[in-house]
């Protein structure tokens, strides 16, 4: 016997290993792809934002009810083997997160209670269910701000994975211009918006990550053309709009440009020769 070789991992029969909780989100990946052998297991990274994300689609208490104790029941009663096992357990956890999510947001199947007590010409608090802590039909700003911060760090949890799996395989650099460069884009526009680590107006962190990104791109290939992509040209097109954004559009100066407050001067042509050749690669 013999430990199977890089070049054969992806013939190896993988069989996943995991605690009580994580446990359930089998049968979600077995759904799709099994991990290749050597890499890394995805339900113990993934299972807390499928559960939570579950729960912030339903948000409703009533309905988490409903799923709890139909799990249960069912694990109860028919005690289910593997597969179906596995469906009745997240079942009962997507059920809780509902619970949870419904008593943030006051949904009782919907606005039910509510709407039954009206009804019956009555008009009383209700507690949660008639004031939330966070109504989806008024705080759609706070809302979507969640959600974004919720997906960023679900895609951020992911690039670390992908860079920690990167670097065991030896490929530092690509972990370092794959994912490492967008990790200095984000961390470059945050400095940006809240005006930190700017020198002279330019942003030195966003411009180093723009930089890697345009450099990482094209490192492979050979000749010039193919070692700045179009992506990365745009990119490069988007950075040079924040640090001027005098400028107007290619080929069409701002007669003010040279006229700015802090009175530096750009040679309108250069600009005009990197702004024609970005759209030379895009189109």
């Amino acid at each position: 016997l013999a430990d199977p070789t890089e070049d054969e991992y992806p013939e190896v029969p993988v069989k996943l290993q995991n605690n009580k909780f994580t446990e359930p989100l089998n049968m979600v990946t077995n759904m799709y792809s099994l991990p290749a052998y050597g890499t890394v297991d995805p339900n113990p990274l993934m299972a807390p934002f499928f559960i939570l994300f579950y729960g912030i689609m339903m948000a409703d208490m009533g309905y988490g009810l409903v799923m709890v104790l139909a799990a249960l029941i069912a694990l109860g009663k028919m005690k289910p083997k593997r597969g179906s096992k596995y469906f009745c357990e997240l079942l009962f956890a997507c059920g809780v997160s509902t619970f949870l999510l419904g008593i943030v947001t006051g949904g009782f199947f919907g606005n039910a209670v509510p709407t039954i007590v009206k009804m019956f010409g009555h008009d009383v608090k209700l507690g949660i269910l008639t004031s939330p802590l966070l109504d989806p039909l008024t705080d759609t700003t706070q809302i979507l701000i969640g959600a974004m911060v919720l997906g960023f760090i679900q895609l951020s949890t992911g690039m670390v994975v992908n860079m920690v799996m990167e670097c065991r395989q030896g490929k530092v650099g690509d972990a370092i211009f794959n994912e490492g460069t967008w990790f200095v884009i984000f961390a470059g526009l945050a400095l940006f918006v809240l005006k930190i680590g700017n020198i002279g107006g330019v942003p030195v962190v966003l411009c180093i990550g723009v930089l890697m990104l345009i450099y990482g791109s094209g490192r492979d290939a050979k000749g010039i053309r193919q070692q700045i992509p179009p992506a990365p040209m745009v990119a490069g097109g988007i950075l040079i709009a924040v640090l001027f954004p005098d400028r107007k559009s290619c080929g069409e100066p701002n007669p003010g440009f040279s006229e700015r407050k802090d009175d530096r001067k750009v040679d309108g042509e250069m600009f005009d020769f990197v702004f024609s050749y970005l759209h030379v690669l895009c189109v």
